[in-house]
């Protein structure tokens, strides 16, 4: 009597099932990292701005040290933004 043995294929990719599941959980993880990357975004973005007016505001004091001259920085908000403005009190004339 002759035993048969059944022979096994051998798989060489992923089921469709096996990709779903893989793209579940990456769009899993990526749902709770995009949150975290905008607000450090909006951290790095405010943090140049600090950077920047500090060293702004170090490069008026020098100057006005250096004129002996008063100087005056004025900050304005507006509906689009805000800014500032550093004003030469020398120039003005009362």
């Amino acid at each position: 009597m002759k035993v048969r043995t059944a022979k096994t294929r051998h798989q060489a990719g992923l089921t469709l099932i096996e990709s779903l599941m893989a793209l579940a959980v990456v769009g899993v993880l990526l749902g709770s990292i995009l949150p975290a990357f905008g607000t450090a975004l909006e951290r790095r973005h405010l943090e140049g701005a600090a950077a920047q007016l500090q060293t702004d505001i170090q490069y008026a004091r020098s100057q006005a040290v250096a004129a002996n001259a008063p100087l005056r920085m004025r900050f304005q908000q507006h509906a689009t933004g805000s800014c500032y403005v550093v004003h030469d009190l020398s120039l003005i004339h009362i």
